[in-house]
This record gives C-alpha cells, structure tokens and sequence, in this order.
C-alpha cells in the first residue's frame, strides 16, 4: 500500500465517532497508569488549600478572579467553585476526574479532523494520539491534579491553534469563548500571542480577523489585569536565550526521546552529550526531507511544521521567567518542559509521516509492523525507567477518605459548613478547618 492509499480515509466524511474512540483510548491508558489517583483522590498540594480548603467555605462568585502565587486561573477556579455544588464526598473525585478528562481530550484533540490540515490520514494522527499518550513524559500531578491541569489546558490551547479555522459561526464563538478561559488560566499563553497574529494574517479572511483579534484582545487583558509583576522572575535576557537552546537541547529533546532517567545519565558523560544533541537534529533532518520531497508540502503544513518549532522554543524560553529562575531548580520541575516534550514527539512523528508521503515511499505490511516494533521499544523503554513518575501515595488517599468522611459526620450533626472542625497534613497546603476566618491557601 503506497502514501496516496493511506490517504484515502481523509476524503471520507467526518466520523464524530472516531475522536470519542480516540479519547476513550487516551483516557483508559492515562487511568491505566495510576488507577488508585481515581479510586483514592489524594487532595495533594494546590488541590488541598487553594481549591478544598478555600472553596469549601467560599461561596462568593467574585473568588472566581482569586489571585494565587500572583496570578488568576480561571478555569481551576471554576472547577473548585463549581464542584462544592456537589456533595462533599464527591468533591475529591471531580479534582482527581477533571484533570484526567482535560489531559486525555488534550491528547485526543490531534485525530480532530481539522488536523488532516497537517497529517491527512485519519489513522496516522489517531495513532500519534495513543503514542503522545503512552510516553510517559509527565506525572501523577499533570494528568491528576485539577490545579496543574492549567498545562494541559495550554498544550490543548496550542494545539488549537495550529490548524486553520473551519466550521460554522456557533462552532466558532463555542471554540473561542473555549480557548479564552484557557487563555486566562496560564501567563505562558504569551507564548501564542504572535502565533494568532501570524494566523490572521495567513487565513486573511473576516472571520479569522475578528477570531483572532478577541483571542489577542483577551489574553492581553488577562496578561495586564490577571497576573501580577511579582509573579514573574525578570531573567537576564541574553543570558536566558543563550541557554534556551541548551534547555531545548538536554530538557526537551533528550528528554523526549531517550526519557528522564536516561537523558541525566547522558548528561553527566561527555558521550551522552553528543547523543543529547543528536536527538535535536533528528527533527531538523525530516523538516529539510519534507522541504526536498518531490511533492512539495502545503502551505497550512509549512506553517504548521514551523508553528511547533516556535512553539517549542518559546515555551522553553518563558521557564526564565519563573519564579524559580535558577537552572537547577528549573531542571527539577517537570511541568516546565511537558508541553516541548508532548509538542516535540509530534513534531518528529509528523514530519515523519509527511516526509514519508511526499515522497510516495511504500507502507508495506512488512514496513509497518518494522515502524510499530521500533516505537512499541521505544515506548516500552520509556514506562520501564519512567513511569513510576505517575504513583500516588495511597496512604495520602486513605488519609482523604477519613478526613472526607470526617467532615461529612460533621456537617450532617451540626448542619452548617462553618462549624466544621478538621485538618489534613499536606505541609504547606494543609487544610485546617476551624481557625478564624477561611482556609488559606
């Protein structure tokens, strides 16, 4: 069967079922990992005092636009406000389910069909789905926790933004009142702001226009009235962006394709360094195959292909502007570098598929089952040395379920919230009910 052949599925009409399929997939393998972050939610960090702790008493719609590390997000807000409409015993379920749901729809959302823009064969970009799923460049926090869902939501917001704009006026506000509340949960959505403006400029139509103006429009109020100054680090510039490309280099690539215990031993060997390197050329090698294929690349693939290098790098230049400006403590916080890495495996995998397609190599039987063989290894050398970054504490979860039941005794005996005396240990971001005035987080 040769490239043009696997093409065949994209001129079939759209399958709603298909992106649904997708994201049961992405969701089974994401649950598959850690079945007990479900059963037995575990309340950690910002979900025990930022969102429980605070939201369980604060009733008020206003602390929607609650300031925390000196900053709004929005949409883990709303979840924590929206969730204590709800029993209280369901509470720690909808932090553990929410997150999960965002990482896997996040992973699903590439086998959308206005991504054939980019990879045409329906069955090419599913598969890509499942591979960004299995690789276990994340942790228990990113794909469980509600508070640090803020990263899938900005991956989902990028990912978003890569195709051009198609569907009805109604598809369009949903889609873009969608993208602004992801917009206004994370400070990095900077990052996006010259991708829409480029955007614009290449769909040159009304519609794009007035899209992308609200986009920039919100992200900038959001940027100038939802974050404060002292919320961002303020790097030495030159300094930052000379070694972005190292960070791109060791934290992204490396990462991604050799995985977080392998990539720190390669770092400490002068040997491992060159591989290190390698593994950033390997993209750079199937770009300039596309740019020399026969069949030339469209123009909504060119952009896109160049879109997830900006996004890669940008994104790694904005961790400079953390709090926690120091390289090492930088290099300790995965959540800096999940969205490069996720961005930088379907960066290789679809420059892959599309240098193979341009360029009308055959997809043999024999072809096939060699390129699954060779990422079901590298998939499963990466859960081997990596996926123990997804264990929970399952005595953190029975320490929840007691102090859940603990409250919910309470409140059917006393009959009023702020009554209510418990704590949970979670250090810094324990819950202490019962002092003056409201949990803080």
């Amino acid at each position: 069967m040769g490239s043009r052949e696997l093409d065949a599925d994209s001129a079939r009409p759209s399958a709603r079922w298909a992106i649904f399929a997708v994201f049961a997939g992405c969701f089974a393998i994401s649950l598959a990992r850690e079945p007990g972050a479900l059963l037995h939610p575990v309340l950690e960090v910002e979900d025990a005092s930022h969102l429980f702790g605070f939201y369980y008493l604060q009733r008020d719609p206003s602390t929607l636009l609650r300031f925390y590390f000196g900053r709004i997000s929005l949409v883990p807000n709303l979840v924590g406000y929206l969730a204590f409409f709800l029993p209280t015993a369901v509470v720690p379920y909808v932090f553990a389910l929410f997150p999960l749901l965002i990482s896997s729809a996040t992973f699903a959302c590439f086998s959308a069909t206005r991504f054939r823009s980019l990879v045409s064969s329906d069955v090419a970009r599913a598969s890509i789905c499942l591979v960004l799923v299995a690789a276990p460049m994340g942790n228990a926090l990113l794909i469980g926790n509600t508070m640090f869902s803020m990263w899938s939501l900005l991956l989902l917001l990028a990912l978003l933004s890569l195709p051009p704009l198609s569907g009805g006026r109604a598809a369009l506000v949903l889609r873009g009142a969608a993208m602004s509340l992801m917009a206004c949960s994370h400070p990095a959505s900077v990052v996006l702001l010259p991708l829409w403006i480029a955007s614009a400029i290449r769909e040159r139509s009304r519609q794009a226009l007035v899209f992308y103006a609200v986009l920039v429009t919100v992200t900038l109020g959001y940027l100038s009235w939802g974050v404060r100054p002292g919320a961002l680090a303020m790097p030495d510039l030159f300094e930052a962006l000379g070694a972005t490309a190292l960070l791109v280099v060791e934290r992204v690539a490396g990462v991604a394709l050799a995985g977080v215990q392998w990539a720190k031993l390669a770092s400490r060997s002068g040997l491992g360094t060159g591989l290190l390197w390698s593994s950033s050329i390997l993209p750079i090698l199937l770009l300039v195959g596309v740019a020399s294929a026969p069949r030339k690349p469209t123009r909504d693939q060119v952009f896109q292909l160049l879109a997830l290098v900006y996004l890669i790098v940008a994104f790694t230049a904005t961790v400079w502007f953390a709090r926690e400006a120091g390289r090492d403590e930088i290099g300790r916080r995965l959540q800096y570098f999940w969205i490069q890495r996720e961005l930088f495996i379907l960066l290789v995998l679809s420059s892959a598929f599309l240098c193979a397609q341009l360029r009308d190599r055959l997809f043999s039987p024999k072809r096939l089952a060699l390129i699954s063989l060779l990422l079901a290894g590298w998939l499963g050398h990466l859960n081997y040395w990596d996926s123990w970054r997804y264990e929970v504490r399952r005595t953190a979860g029975y320490q929840v379920e007691k102090f859940i039941a603990d409250i919910v005794a309470q409140e059917k005996r006393l009959g009023d919230r702020s009554q209510v005396r418990s704590r949970l240990d979670r250090g810094v971001f324990s819950i202490t009910f019962g002092g003056k005035g409201p949990p803080r987080g």
